[in-house]
């Protein structure tokens, strides 16, 4: 769903645009110009997207959540995100994916994460390592691939 705001942004954007190819004024939008304005749209729908995310989380919604804050990261990759879409993925017991975004989360964030938020992120990973398990082949045959959850 697009919100009115982000719809608003984007008419002003395809504005500037008209007014970059047309202008009569010899007055024109630098390039610069036009990048923060698409910066800032996809800065607003990143957003809204993360909202509809945590919408859809504390209803119970964790398809639609992790959909949602992918979306919103992939648009405006912000690393708070990831701690929200390794939350879904707990959710979805989808534990080997959620636990490298809670690192990717750790590691991108480094010291601007507060203490709180780092301690519970680490201890999800923590909850999580007990319950997923190893499996070493030692002699496979020949041309035999394995699959695990569907992955090689």
């Amino acid at each position: 769903m697009i919100s009115r705001k982000w719809l608003l942004t984007a008419l002003t954007l395809a504005a500037v645009c008209f007014s970059i190819t047309f202008s009569h004024s010899g007055h024109t939008a630098t390039k610069d110009a036009v990048q923060t304005t698409v910066g800032a749209m996809q800065k607003e729908n990143a957003k809204a997207r993360f909202m509809e995310g945590v919408e859809r989380f504390f209803n119970e919604d964790y398809p639609g959540a992790l959909a949602a804050f992918q979306e919103s990261y992939n648009t405006y990759p912000k690393y708070s995100v990831l701690y929200n879409i390794a939350m879904c993925q707990k959710a979805l017991y989808n534990y080997v994916e959620s636990i490298a975004n809670f690192e990717k989360f750790l590691t991108d964030g480094g010291d601007a994460i507060k203490k709180e938020k780092r301690t519970k992120a680490k201890t999800a990973i923590a909850k999580m390592m007990r319950l997923i398990g190893k499996v070493t082949i030692l002699d496979a045959p020949t041309g035999v691939t394995i699959m695990v959850d569907g992955e090689v």
